[in-house]
């Protein structure tokens, strides 16, 4: 299993601004050493800016280079696709499922 996106953008502001979307659904974050996180939120766009300014969390530690996401629009759907994704891909970072 796989985000259905295959397309990544950088892990900047920029990018994330101009190219992520403000709708709900699940995204992921990768390191120089791979996947470290894969969350989910109402608001995609918000939520990656926020890991991008937040400072000693282990994503922050990872190196972040770039970010993917899905739009999921239903609540219950979300949280179901990002535990199964965290199961399969194992991310360095998530501590535990929805």
């Amino acid at each position: 299993m796989a985000f259905e996106r295959k397309t990544h953008v950088g892990f900047n502001e920029k990018d994330i601004r101009s190219m992520v979307p403000t709708g709900s659904g699940v995204y992921g974050i990768y390191g120089s050493t791979g996947l470290l996180y894969i969350g989910e939120t109402n608001n995609i766009e918000r939520r990656l800016l926020e890991h991008l300014n937040e400072s000693g969390t282990c994503i922050k530690r990872g190196n972040t280079t770039d970010c993917t996401w899905e739009e999921v629009p239903n609540d219950q759907r979300r949280v179901f696709r990002q535990d199964a994704l965290i199961l399969a891909l194992t991310p360095s970072c998530n501590k535990k499922l929805g």
